[in-house]
């Protein structure tokens, strides 16, 4: 029978090596004893390797969620969109699957007017994702035009804050062209490397209470302008939401 001290210096060896699942894991075993003696090693070791893959699998996701800045923290079972949202049985499926990110990338465009739901859907998509160890962002076009601003000084931070977004498994740009104004020049050429770093390879989650066809109002009419919308609509899931507004049931 072990002693209370080996027991004591095994779960001290396991969180030193950084195994805190395991170490929780062979914690609840040596506490409850009587009822693991009828067990042989294999099955507790196996026990505790699966609680170790657990909770790393825990850790990353809440690391994603912390960093990916998410306003809110959704899944499909909290939003109820259905076909009177202007969301489709099979589209839904389609977005649950990750398919659009994770196997056959495709930008998703979320249009509606203001209040139903394109801010809950967007964040549900990118939970779904770290729900399975995807990395996610999550920014308010106001805020992202703000820190570019902030960085449009430092050239060696820009390219960085740039190359940074570019990596995101997926990113979301939430409340597009929300004021109607053409974006200054500096934004619409961060925006265009963004995007053109990303495409086609990664996708990005775009809403707007604009329809696709507007979106040369806020980006304007030069090249870089066709190219971000060319780059952002081609592939695209465009998403029409529709309804009266849900901000008290979301």
């Amino acid at each position: 029978m072990n002693t209370l001290n080996e027991q004591n210096n095994l779960i001290k060896t396991l969180k030193d090596l950084g195994l805190n699942g395991m170490a929780e894991a062979a914690t609840n075993q040596f506490n409850n004893e009587f009822s693991y003696s009828a067990l042989n090693f294999c099955q507790r070791l196996q026990e505790l390797l699966e609680r170790e893959d657990s909770y790393r699998k825990k850790m990353k996701y809440q690391r994603i969620i912390r960093q990916g800045k998410l306003k809110y923290q959704l899944t499909f079972n909290d939003i109820h969109f259905g076909d009177a949202d202007g969301l489709k049985k099979d589209d839904q499926k389609y977005l649950i699957s990750n398919h659009w990110a994770l196997v056959s990338p495709v930008n998703i465009y979320i249009q509606g007017k203001t209040g139903v739901g394109k801010t809950a859907m967007a964040c549900t998509l990118l939970n779904n994702l770290a729900l399975e160890g995807y990395t996610v962002r999550f920014w308010r076009m106001c805020d992202l035009q703000n820190e570019v601003e902030r960085l449009s000084n430092d050239p060696g931070k820009l390219k960085s804050f740039t190359t940074k977004l570019a990596k995101y498994d997926v990113l979301a740009i939430d409340d597009l062209g929300l004021n109607s104004e053409v974006m200054p020049a500096k934004i619409v050429s961060f925006i265009f490397n963004v995007i053109d770093a990303r495409s086609p390879r990664k996708s990005t989650v775009i809403t707007s209470q604009m329809k696709p066809d507007g979106l040369l109002r806020v980006f304007g009419s030069g090249a870089q302008a066709e190219a971000i919308v060319d780059r952002l609509l081609r592939p695209c899931k465009i998403i029409s939401l529709k309804g009266e507004s849900k901000r008290t049931t979301i």
